[in-house]
């Protein structure tokens, strides 16, 4: 699991470095045409920050989520089964951990999915506005 959000993370890194180069080269494009006007100077700054508290809230949630779930999983006592009440049946070994960790894990991929498509919405964002092909970018 740490291998996949260190894989998230650095796809994000590079996604958000190819981006700001997407943006320098616009801002260049601008500058060559003339002197570039404040509404248009504030519109970039706008996309900036929109991209980067994209970025941020998708990482922040991610790794909240991240720290509950490895918290979870170092507590978790696997020497104890559900018992029914009524009549004191344990359950088989390995039942209860087999349902628990389905469940977490769901619950992690659910919001790993989130957080991816917060990012990535963010990042679409930018480049539809931007309209560079990442190609061209120098």
């Amino acid at each position: 699991m740490v291998l996949m959000l260190l894989l998230w993370a650095a796809g994000l890194s590079i996604i958000a470095w190819l981006e700001c180069f997407m943006m320098w080269t616009k801002i260049q494009d601008i500058d060559a045409a003339g002197p570039m006007s404040v509404e248009e100077g504030y519109r970039l700054l706008t996309l900036g920050i929109t991209i980067g508290l994209g970025a941020y809230i998708a990482g922040l949630t991610l790794a909240a989520t991240e720290e509950k779930f490895e918290s979870w999983l170092s507590r978790y006592d696997v020497s104890q089964e559900a018992t029914d009440s009524t009549t004191s049946v344990t359950d088989s070994k390995g039942t209860a951990i087999i349902f628990d960790m389905t469940y977490a894990t769901a619950s992690f991929l659910a919001t790993y999915l989130l957080t991816s498509t917060i990012a990535v919405g963010a990042f679409a964002f930018g480049w539809m506005y931007i309209g560079a092909d990442p190609d061209e970018v120098s």
